[in-house]
């Protein structure tokens, strides 16, 4: 038996009914409920609420309230521990007898509902904040939600619901010409993302309002992480981190630039920050397996991140399955789906499963010296991309803004200098920071000897193959934020990644 509304096993008796069965008061969620597989006239609060809708209601929201703040803060520690549980009892006992008098449901302005109230609101509102500010600062842009540049992904879209995989459009940026037929050169998680979308909306959903619900979504999967990962900071600390993780990374000159680069980045960052969310708390072969599909998903948008794949499952597997090959075969089912997907989507483009079609893109003329005399990846290309990703630092100039892009790319540690504190060396690296310099160290090795640092851009895009790793680093730091340097560098990140992408987007504002 389980509590009907919170699901939890955890109740005690709670006196009886009328027809002399037992009640139950549930230890998370003090409902008051009969056992359902007696015969009862009487089953209190549930049944009653069924036939209450305005009580439905409330109730349906507490549900939320209670699962979302579970699935965000974890265990309801910081809550209880504001009520030793001898007083807890006392107050559950004297809100509960009156209302069990009168066979009514409990008061929904518990001392533990009220914090985890107080717990979503709080959550709420700083998402709200920060969702609401990226909004305005891309409608500033051109005063409406219009494309910036190519609809790729809108075009991959429109072909899907048309039963095509080719885009005949008239552009040749970024395209896989074969045989007469223009594919997108670019991974499709997008394309396939936004269908729904295009579907029901058609023309009038474009890639800067897709742009804006990826941002939402990602900045909600950050603010997970913060809850979780820096759990043993005060909520003033906590904020500051989410909102430089927010309005202080890349993430928001991704939303606000908007195109379909940008975009790719955004959606692949959202998998990625999940697999690496549930691998991490990961309790059972169930979970392992949903984190190493999420990863799947991420790489169907940046196919290089296939190559974590094995660091992955050799973590999951090492830690809680050592010896069960049964189990290491169910790890790599999503790794083995991922594989069929792109040999197919290989096949059914160029009739041939073993090549992406890298080697027939049309990028820009830029590139062309570079890619005929290195190809696409060289070593000679590592030192500019770590000089323009890494530690490249925007021109300072006298006038407002008081700073010049740099097209090819601004550093991270320049534009978000907040993440240089992930190189303390203050404490001790447990094994999952470890692990995540791993990954980065990785996913390095085809990013950075890759020909483009990202090409025209404000900040480093490519960051975001990097960011689910480099926001659990800094979260597992240990610093006090409410300090004055670590405040001037979230201070200085938000003011490049909000400035930054006006410039980059129309730097006539700004009389550049």
């Amino acid at each position: 038996m389980q509590c009907p509304l919170c699901e939890s096993r955890q109740f005690k008796k709670y006196g009886k009914i009328p027809n002399g069965n037992f009640k139950y008061r549930c230890e998370i969620c003090n409902n008051i409920f009969t056992d359902p597989e007696k015969d009862s006239l009487t089953s209190l609060d549930i049944n009653l609420l069924r036939s209450a809708d305005k009580r439905l209601i409330k109730r349906k929201l507490i549900k939320f309230q209670y699962i979302f703040s579970k699935l965000i803060f974890g265990s309801q520690s910081r809550i209880n521990n504001r009520y030793p549980m001898n007083q807890l009892g006392k107050i559950i006992e004297e809100r509960f007898t009156k209302n069990d008098d009168d066979h009514q449901s409990p008061s929904v302005k518990h001392p533990i509902f009220s914090g985890i109230d107080h717990q979503f609101l709080y959550g709420f509102c700083l998402i709200s904040l920060c969702t609401a500010i990226a909004f305005g600062l891309s409608y500033s842009i051109s005063n409406n939600f219009e494309e910036r540049y190519f609809s790729m992904f809108y075009a991959q879209a429109s072909a899907f619901l048309q039963g095509r995989i080719d885009l005949g459009v008239d552009w040749t940026h970024d395209l896989i010409l074969f045989e007469g037929k223009e594919y997108l050169g670019i991974a499709p998680l997008n394309g396939f993302l936004m269908v729904p979308f295009v579907f029901f909306f058609k023309e009038k959903f474009t890639e800067t309002w897709f742009s804006n619900i990826l941002y939402t979504i990602l900045i909600i999967v950050q603010f997970i992480f913060v809850e979780r990962f820096s759990a043993h900071r005060n909520k003033w600390q906590r904020g500051l981190l989410f909102i430089f993780l927010a309005l202080g990374t890349m993430i928001l000159p991704c939303a606000v630039i908007s195109t379909s680069w940008f975009n790719a980045v955004l959606s692949s960052c959202i998998f990625h920050s999940l697999a690496w969310l549930t691998l991490f708390y990961a309790k059972n072969l169930r979970q392992d397996f949903i984190g190493i599909t999420f990863l799947a998903i991420a790489a169907t948008g940046r196919y290089h991140l296939a190559i974590i794949f094995p660091i992955f499952i050799a973590k999951a597997w090492l830690s809680r399955y050592r010896g069960n090959f049964k189990a290491l075969i169910a790890l790599c089912i999503p790794v083995a789906m991922y594989v069929i997907f792109v040999l197919w989507w290989n096949w059914v483009r160029f009739g041939y499963p073993f090549s992406v079609g890298y080697d027939r893109i049309t990028g820009a003329a830029f590139f062309a010296a570079n890619i005929e005399k290195y190809g696409m990846h060289n070593l000679v290309y590592v030192l500019p991309n770590i000089y323009h990703g890494i530690i490249g630092f925007p021109k300072l100039i006298v006038q407002f803004p008081f700073f010049q892009i740099d097209d090819l790319g601004n550093g991270t540690l320049a534009v978000s200098p907040l993440f240089i504190y992930i190189f303390s060396t203050k404490n001790l690296r447990s094994s999952s920071q470890n692990l995540a310099w791993l990954c980065m160290a990785i996913i390095a090795v085809p990013v950075l000897s890759y020909v483009s640092t990202g090409w025209r851009q404000f900040g480093y895009r490519y960051f975001l193959d990097f960011l689910p790793y480099a926001s659990f680093l800094l979260l597992k730091t240990k610093f006090n934020v409410i300090r004055p340097v670590p405040l001037f560098c979230i201070a200085i990140s938000i003011w490049f990644n909000i400035i930054g992408p006006i410039i980059f987007l129309k730097p006539e504002k700004f009389g550049m």
